[in-house]
């Protein structure tokens, strides 16, 4: 189950669990742009504490903002702030499902 987010609730500057380099995507940006975002990106936090912290989905994240979308499909996942490498875990094993290092 994923939830829509305002983009302007999305901390954009925060690359704790950042694996993605460069974000500027073309091809993402021409994909979501032509067929939306197909799986949501993963988020942490709560809009009432202040903004979400991206967690998994930079690119499609970055690109959702740079064609102009004024909501993102998240899944909200939470981070104990006593074991991050939890979500760490979170991010590279999405990371890992779709590329090669």
């Amino acid at each position: 189950m994923f939830l829509m987010i305002e983009t302007h609730q999305i901390d954009f500057s925060d690359m704790t669990f950042c694996m993605s380099f460069p974000l500027e995507s073309p091809a993402v940006s021409a994909s979501i742009g032509m067929v939306g975002v197909i799986n949501p990106i993963i988020v942490s936090g709560c809009p009432c504490q202040g903004k979400y912290q991206i967690v998994a989905g930079f690119r499609r994240a970055f690109a959702c903002l740079d064609i102009g979308l004024a909501q993102i499909p998240a899944q909200i996942y939470p981070v104990d702030p006593d074991n991050p490498l939890a979500a760490f875990c979170l991010a590279l094993y999405e990371n890992l499902a779709h590329r090669t290092f």
